[in-house]
């Protein structure tokens, strides 16, 4: 997986694939390690996710408490199936700073 910092409260770390082929499905997968959710414990706060294709939200997921809340999300794309388009994953915490975000993405036909 990819690991993304949380950013600090009142940031947003944008993380863009600008030309991801895209079919009838994008697959994501995202959760905080072992390692975060433990310390969380002593801190706890809100890591948020959301997922925008060409600028267009389609997913999102707010990680409460100190909860890992892994989990495979599936994403129509099917009004895009064909094109390039770009893929961008937001992170946003409160207050759950250097919590570590590891997520995941592919293309389902």
């Amino acid at each position: 997986c990819a690991l993304a910092t949380a950013p600090a409260a009142g940031q947003t770390l944008e993380v863009t694939f600008p030309d991801v082929p895209l079919a009838r499905a994008l697959h994501v997968r995202a959760g905080l390690t072992l390692y975060s959710a433990r310390k969380r414990r002593r801190s706890p706060g809100v890591v948020s996710w959301r997922l925008k294709v060409a600028g267009d939200e389609v997913a999102a997921r707010d990680i409460p408490g100190s909860a890992s809340a892994w989990e495979l999300v599936e994403v129509d794309t099917t009004r895009w199936q064909g094109e390039r388009l770009a893929v961008t994953l937001e992170v946003d915490a409160a207050p759950a700073r250097d919590a570590l975000l590891c997520f995941n993405a592919w293309v389902r036909d």
